[in-house]
């Protein structure tokens, strides 16, 4: 029996992964940060391109943030309704690791806070997800 994961009792539970019940919005990440996701992601996924990782935000305009080491950012929110329980897990235990904290800690700011993605690390605007299907 496969153990139940923190994100499947999220509020809410596991969405679902049928992007066509509302609009979606994709953003590209290359370079050093776009490789960065795409380690975390692994090579062959879903989100992985070319020269990065192509990722499902929220909306399609960035919003301002305070991060930790960042306080005036411009960020887009990583749509965790897009992602696979795995998916979330994988990222949770890699940003434990980055940032050296607990793990429950980071997933429980995932459930509550979300996934910052900064804008300077995107490339272009965000576009449609509906174009990509």
């Amino acid at each position: 029996m496969k153990e139940r994961s923190c994100f499947d009792a999220a509020p809410g539970g596991r969405p679902s992964l049928d992007s066509s019940s509302r609009e979606g919005w994709i953003v590209d990440l290359h370079g050093k940060r776009g490789e960065e996701w795409r380690q975390i992601l692994g090579m062959q996924s879903r989100w992985a391109t070319e020269k990065g990782v192509r990722l499902p935000v929220e909306r399609p305009i960035p919003m301002s943030a305070s991060l930790p080491d960042r306080p005036h950012s411009e960020v887009y929110m990583l749509d965790l309704m897009q992602l696979s329980t795995h998916e979330l897990e994988t990222i949770a235990e890699h940003l434990a690791r980055k940032f050296n904290l607990t793990l429950s800690d980071v997933q429980d700011g995932v459930i509550h806070q979300g996934i910052p993605i900064l804008a300077e690390d995107c490339i272009g605007p965000a576009i449609p997800l509906r174009l990509l299907l």
